[in-house]
């Protein structure tokens, strides 16, 4: 691949990401993105990788094959995407028979038909990961390639991010809901206004050692305050 066609293959998946992006789609975006990873760059599988407090996990793959090779890695914890996300940096597997870097997960990945690799970490603000490229056969990658798989690992990340943003803005959105629904219950049942209901819900909150969202989803659950004598006082 040279560095006309390198950029072609670029601008393609910008647009059709935009696209989705545009339209919503940012869950689809990350698949869509795997599956041209994997094509413009003619591998054989993609995977993205993401890490969290709870460990890495896979957040999209193109088939089943990559997915296994990519747990084998947390398994064994140790492989290309790992070292990938923690020493920002790209890692690069022109034949794994002859590769000694990971020598508990090289083998197993072996039996997987994993001859070579391409592993990039994500940049984004807040993200942790890494587009992982599997070939079922020894390669040599050219500058072109490598330029081409950073900038697809960017894009990644940008939509990562943008999935963050709106998962955390929806948990917002959805407390605030509730917690209103919960206020409106307490003053249609308890005869407060709007204020003496949220100070009532806070207090409640505090004495119980419970979060405000956890109560007011009760009591939008059951109607009526969940600590007896609660509407005392």
């Amino acid at each position: 691949m040279d560095a006309r066609a390198a950029l072609s293959a670029a601008h393609q998946v910008t647009v059709l990401l935009r696209d989705l992006m545009a339209d919503r789609q940012a869950t689809d975006a990350l698949d869509v993105l795997v599956a041209k990873s994997r094509d413009v760059l003619s591998f054989d599988g993609c995977s993205i990788t993401l890490k969290s407090d709870q460990g890495a996990r896979t957040v999209s793959s193109t088939d089943d094959n990559v997915l296994h090779a990519d747990t084998l890695q947390y398994e064994f914890d140790e492989g290309p995407c790992l070292d990938a996300m923690s020493r920002d940096d790209r890692y690069v597997i022109n034949d794994l028979s002859t590769d000694s870097r990971w020598p508990r997960w090289g083998p197993p990945a072996e039996e997987l038909g994993i001859a070579s690799m391409l592993s990039i970490r994500l940049v984004g603000e807040r993200t942790r990961g890494s587009l992982n490229l599997y070939a079922g056969r020894p390669r040599t990658y050219n500058p072109e390639e490598l330029m081409l798989g950073e900038v697809l690992a960017a894009q990644a990340g940008m939509v990562l991010n943008t999935i963050e943003n709106h998962t955390n803005l929806r948990a917002g959105l959805d407390g605030r809901t509730v917690i209103g629904q919960a206020v409106g219950i307490l003053m249609e049942r308890y005869e407060l206004d709007s204020d003496a209901a949220f100070a009532t819900l806070r207090r409640l909150s505090m004495d119980n050692n419970v979060k405000i969202r956890t109560l007011a989803e009760e009591i939008v659950r059951s109607r009526r305050l969940p600590f007896a004598g609660a509407e005392d006082g």
